[in-house]
């Protein structure tokens, strides 16, 4: 976590975003792996540009109302997933012929 995130904060200070100067679905992607450093042991304060670029994602208005969504959801305990989805995500479903 520590390379990759030191990799990433080397980007980020030659360009705004994770694939250059405009906000791209690289951004979009890497923000969820982003959220909670602490969990992957991770200081932002050690990284100024992930910092800068993690707190101007946060702060759009459309990933405050998916981040909304998703709290919303997890207040109410809903799962995004049923067992179903998850055996045809990650089980043996996911290898059958079709």
């Amino acid at each position: 976590a520590h390379r990759l995130t030191r990799i990433l904060d080397q980007q980020l200070g030659e360009a705004a975003y994770a694939a250059g100067d405009e906000y791209t679905i690289a951004d979009i992607a890497i923000f969820p792996w982003m959220r909670n450093p602490e969990r992957r042991g991770l200081n932002y304060d050690e990284f100024p540009n992930v910092k800068r670029w993690f707190e101007k994602i946060n702060a759009r208005p459309a990933v405050q109302r998916g981040l909304q969504v998703l709290a919303e959801a997890q207040a109410a305990n809903q799962a995004p997933h049923s067992d179903k989805s998850w055996e045809i995500m990650f089980g043996k479903v996911q290898f059958q012929q079709r």
